[in-house]
């Protein structure tokens, strides 16, 4: 049974039904790689664990009632971005950021509509739309739909080290079609704390 939850729609429905071995699998298997996203945008890994930590535990109290339309590894992400953002405006003077462009950029974010943000979004799709077939594919299978490197390794029949330059690249040359245009840094910033999740 826990191989099946390998696949999210069993997972979600699982979770859905209240299996509580399911609970435990998401747990083991998606809570450390967000915490560490997180402590990468608060530079606080206990308020990281804190926010994942209630992130889960609310999905699995509003289990019944929750509507996942991406990968669950994007929905956890999403939920725990927002949480981030919801507890940065608390108390902004409590959050450390890594960089002071990043505290600055950020605040932009919080403080711009919601249609500023979409729309920079679509520019970095446009550039991702760019990359070479295969690098995008590997691109997106990682940063979309939350395969390991190993996992898109077994799935294309590369190597693991294949799919390790290839990302590499890929996020290079995505910064680098960034840095090139005259648009606000804050672009930049959207891309670090969206590419989990980008579809």
């Amino acid at each position: 049974m826990i191989h099946s939850f390998k696949h999210d729609n069993y997972l979600i429905e699982a979770l859905k039904n209240g299996n509580e071995e399911a609970y435990k699998y998401l747990y083991a298997n998606k809570y450390k790689d967000i915490v560490h996203y997180i402590n990468g945008l608060t530079r606080d890994y206990d308020k990281a664990e804190d926010i994942v930590q209630e992130v889960i535990f609310r999905l699995w109290k509003n289990r019944s009632e929750i509507e996942i339309t991406s990968s669950i590894k994007s929905y956890l992400y999403k939920a725990a971005y927002y949480s981030f953002i919801n507890e940065y405006k608390k108390d902004k003077r409590k959050e450390s950021l890594s960089e002071k462009n990043q505290k600055t950029a950020v605040l932009e974010l919080i403080e711009s509509d919601e249609e500023y943000t979409q729309q920079k979004l679509r520019y970095i799709a446009q550039i991702i739309e760019q990359l070479p077939p295969k690098r995008k594919e590997i691109f997106i299978m990682c940063k979309t739909e939350g395969l390991t490197y190993e996992e898109i390794a077994s799935h294309l029949e590369i190597s693991v080290k294949t799919v390790e330059t290839q990302m590499g690249k890929a996020l290079y040359q995505i910064r680098s079609k960034i840095r090139e245009t005259n648009i606000n840094k804050a672009v930049q910033i959207i891309f670090l704390l969206h590419w989990p999740f980008l579809k």
